[in-house]
């Protein structure tokens, strides 16, 4: 009878203590846990056991994409405080505005996947394009790129070939823009439909629009991808000198103006 009591008592005790731990795990602070769990990522020096080197980069990704992962599943409510982390983590490179927190770490967690994945094909993804009679909008997706600028061309200005300046061969048209991505290159994606250092046609733009752009892909010596689009028709769009994309993923858009049509 004695052991029976005390075996019932032990077995109750140990309820407790689970229960206690659930309650304790439930109610643990998701923005502490996050913390904790991202100092504790820091201070692991050296690789795992029995690892290499990129076998320790592809599990380090995995846990900064589930950290990430963790934040851009927060409550709204915590906000600003999921922003501070958000900070924190990225040491305070990229700009964002509070209310962008949760994308953006929806977004990081994707690309910190695709490292821990071995799928790290960043840079120029895609082009396309947005009709209109008068003006045509270019958008551009991009992945882990620092920024870009944007100028027209006069018809004799030299272009990069071979990642040495040469004449212009005529092959885009009379009329061209330059649009140079710093720090990049483009993805294998975007490679296969618009192989480097060749003129194409931009498969996105409509015949009935009455206008042909082209495009050609090249590296320039200071480790830019700079994309020439040009036209027989005059077009023209606004310079843009030096502009960082702090996000590190996104698109960006350029207007490109019919000339004869505005």
């Amino acid at each position: 009878m004695k052991k029976a009591l005390i075996s019932t008592i032990a077995v109750f005790a140990s309820q407790l203590i689970l229960l206690s731990l659930l309650a304790a795990c439930s109610t643990r602070d998701p923005v502490k846990q996050i913390a904790g769990e991202y100092n504790q990522l820091r201070e692991q020096n050296g690789r795992g056991r029995n690892m290499t080197e990129e076998q320790q980069e592809s599990k380090d990704a995995l846990r900064y994409a589930q950290l990430f992962k963790k934040i851009a599943n927060g409550s709204v409510e915590r906000e600003k405080e999921y922003a501070e982390l958000l900070i924190t983590i990225t040491e305070n490179t990229i700009e964002f505005n509070e209310n962008e927190v949760f994308t953006l770490a929806e977004d990081l967690a994707k690309i910190y996947t695709d490292i821990a994945e071995g799928n790290d094909d960043f840079g120029v993804q895609k082009i396309k394009v947005i009709e209109d009679t008068k003006e045509l909008t270019i958008i551009i997706d991009y992945i882990d790129i620092r920024g870009y600028s944007v100028r027209p061309l006069d018809e004799d200005k030299m272009e990069y070939s071979g990642e040495q300046l040469v004449e212009y061969d005529g092959s885009l048209g009379e009329h061209r823009i330059e649009i140079t991505f710093y720090d990049a290159s483009a993805s294998e994606r975007f490679a296969e439909q618009y192989p480097i250092w060749a003129t194409h046609d931009i498969k996105e733009v409509p015949a009935y629009l009455g206008v042909k752009l082209k495009l050609k892909g090249v590296y320039s010596p200071d480790h830019a991808f700079v994309l020439y689009i040009g036209s027989d028709e005059p077009i023209s769009i606004d310079e843009q000198d030096f502009m960082s994309l702090n996000r590190p993923m996104g698109s960006i858009e350029l207007i490109i103006r019919r000339v004869n049509l505005s």
